[in-house]
C-alpha cells in the first residue's frame, strides 16, 4: 500500500520483518533517547526485536513505513488489547513511533490508515491506547486520527527515574 499523504514523500506500508529488526530497535531507541515521548523504560535490542516480530499476536499488525531510497522511517503495532478477555475481543491497543527527520511528513497518518484498515478486516472495533500526557505531539496526532482522552492516570508509569502522568485515549474504527 502506498501513502497517499502529500507529505509523506510516498511512503510504502508494509508488513514489519525480521530483516527490519535493526532498523526498527534504531527508530525506538532514538525515540527512547529523545525522554519525553515513549512509555519504554529502557532500550530495546535488536533480538527483542527479532523476537516481537516472531511471536506477533495471531490478530496482530506490524506496519512500517519504509521509504523509496531511505528504508524504514516508522513503525505501527496494533495487538489485542486484553488478549484474555473475550468481552473485550473488540478492542486493540496500539504504538506508534516515526524516526525524528520524517515527523509531521504525513508518515503516521498513512500508518494509522493502512493499521484500522486492517484492524476492521481483523474484526477490531476500538482502540485504546496509552501515551504520556507530557507528548503533547503524540496527543495532538492521535486526536486529529479521531482518538478521544477518556482519561488520565497519575504516576502511573515509572521512566527516567521518575513517575509520569498516562492519559488513555480511544478510537471507535
Amino acid at each position: 500500500m502506498t501513502g497517499s499523504d502529500s507529505g509523506s514523500d510516498s511512503a510504502v506500508v508494509r508488513a514489519a520483518r525480521v530483516q527490519d529488526a535493526a532498523a526498527l530497535s534504531e527508530i525506538l531507541n532514538q525515540v527512547i533517547r529523545e525522554g519525553s515521548r515513549s512509555l519504554f523504560a529502557r532500550p530495546i535490542s535488536v533480538e527483542e526485536e527479532r523476537r516481537f516480530i516472531r511471536v506477533l499476536p495471531r490478530r496482530g499488525v506490524f506496519h512500517v513505513a519504509d521509504m523509496p531510497c531511505t528504508g524504514v522511517v516508522g513503525l505501527q503495532v496494533l495487538e489485542p488489547y486484553a488478549p484474555n478477555m473475550e468481552s473485550q475481543r473488540h478492542v486493540a491497543t496500539m504504538g506508534t513511533w516515526i524516526r525524528d527527520s520524517y515527523r509531521r511528513r504525513g508518515v503516521a497518518t498513512t500508518l494509522t490508515t493502512a493499521t484500522f484498515a486492517a484492524a476492521r478486516h481483523l474484526g477490531f472495533t476500538k482502540v485504546l491506547t496509552d501515551i504520556r500526557a507530557d507528548n503533547t505531539a503524540s496527543l495532538a496526532f492521535h486526536q486529529a486520527m479521531g482518538f478521544t482522552v477518556v482519561g488520565v492516570a497519575h504516576r502511573q508509569a515509572y521512566v527516567d527515574g521518575r513517575l509520569v502522568d498516562v492519559c488513555f485515549v480511544e478510537a471507535f474504527l
